[in-house]
């Protein structure tokens, strides 16, 4: 910085004080000789230059986009006069800014976009650099970029008509799924820098450099949230150009809080004046994976009884046993019930029976026990078959 101020004053003290071809002479109250103004200034694009990218993906300005221009004994800011879209490229007058430094800049006149991202401007042997501002947030715009995060630049021999260069690259990053997004950040994995105050050559905008307050994640807003679907949703991203030795991080937030991390670890480059696509991201979480059935418990029972019964009405099978006696009848009809312990031959079982209200003609019942040692039923009406040679 030190040195691009020095050449700065070896540029104001030895550049003759002379008035561009083409200016009409005016005087301020000091006494020095000025440029007239002229009522409107035009601006349009070199080939393939975007600040906003309309269906057609031409170039097109925004509402409100204003530009500073600058050269010998002017700096000040112009506005759009169209909306967003227009075919118009001409500017109106908005304010003069405060000239710090006098510089002769040869017969060349400049502008740059965007006025909002204007920090200062010098003379070196490189001819006029700009000190501008690359943000590290940017607003989401659907199916373009944030205008406002562009940059551009002019150099012309006319002060009133101007075609723009574009300084910014940009990263595309198609997404589909069923998920609402939030934000975007984007991160060199080889921790490049991405954002901060920079220099450029208004002659030749590949000629950059940092300055200061620099920072390495770019973050693209998304307000009150981007719902996904499963036709792609485009997002984009301006970065300054950048090779990315080791690839670049894409984190994706969403509104409920959980987030996306994808790493592309191939070198990536991103370009001046150019888009670099990525693949698409599908965001849709994946069906879980079923829970596998946990194993079925050791049984604490060891005696099994099967019994084959035809009719809606069967004798209820009774057992005897020893302290640790346990058993269940399964009827057969989505019902169980504890197994009745009866203790001794002698007593006479009337009437214990299941009635059975499912309409079916059969049924396999099925009686587990621990720990019998008798089993009694009082009447086998309807029963084929008992089967106990697991008892």
């Amino acid at each position: 910085m030190k040195k691009r101020l020095f050449y700065a004053l070896l540029v104001t003290m030895f550049t003759a004080c002379t008035l561009p071809e083409g200016f009409k002479d005016v005087t301020n109250n000091n006494g020095v000789e000025q440029p007239s103004r002229p009522d409107y200034i035009y601006i349009d694009f070199e080939e393939e230059t975007r600040v906003e990218l309309n269906d057609d993906k031409k170039t097109i300005w925004s509402e409100g986009d204003q530009v500073v221009r600058f050269g010998t004994d002017i700096l000040d800011v112009w506005k759009y006069t169209g909306l967003t879209g227009e075919d118009t490229d001409r500017f109106d007058f908005v304010k003069d800014m405060e000239i710090l430094d006098e510089f002769d800049y040869k017969d060349k006149y400049y502008v740059f976009y965007s006025y909002d991202s204007f920090l200062e401007v010098i003379y070196t042997p490189d001819g006029a650099e700009v000190l501008h501002q690359i943000e590290p947030m940017q607003n989401y715009v659907p199916n373009t970029y944030d205008p406002k995060s562009n940059i551009m630049v002019a150099e012309s021999t006319n002060r009133e008509k101007f075609s723009l260069d574009n300084l910014m690259g940009y990263l595309h990053i198609p997404m589909v799924g069923d998920k609402t997004v939030s934000k975007i950040t984007v991160t060199g994995n080889n921790n490049e820098i991405l954002n901060g105050q920079r220099w450029v050559v208004m002659s030749d905008p590949d000629t950059t450099s940092w300055d200061e307050n620099t920072s390495k994640t770019t973050t693209l807003n998304c307000d009150s949230g981007v719902k996904l679907t499963q036709k792609a949703t485009d997002f984009y991203i301006t970065l300054v150009p950048t090779e990315f030795s080791k690839g670049l991080a894409v984190e994706i937030l969403f509104d409920d809080k959980t987030s996306k991390l994808v790493s592309i670890e191939e070198k990536m480059t991103i370009k001046r004046n150019r888009i670099c696509h990525i693949e698409q991201i599908d965001t849709t979480e994946p069906e879980p994976e079923p829970e596998p059935e946990p194993e079925p418990e050791p049984s604490k029972y060891d005696q099994f009884i099967t019994i084959q019964h035809h009719g809606n009405e069967v004798y209820c099978p009774l057992l005897a046993g020893g302290d640790k006696f346990e058993s269940w009848t399964y009827w057969g009809d989505d019902w169980k019930s504890s197994t009745i312990q009866f203790y001794g031959t002698d007593h006479i079982f009337v009437g214990w029976s299941y009635i059975y209200i499912d309409n079916k003609s059969s049924h396999t019942i099925e009686v587990v026990a621990t720990d019998a040692n008798m089993f009694f039923i009082e009447s086998c009406k309807g029963i084929s078959e008992i089967d106990l040679s697991k008892f």
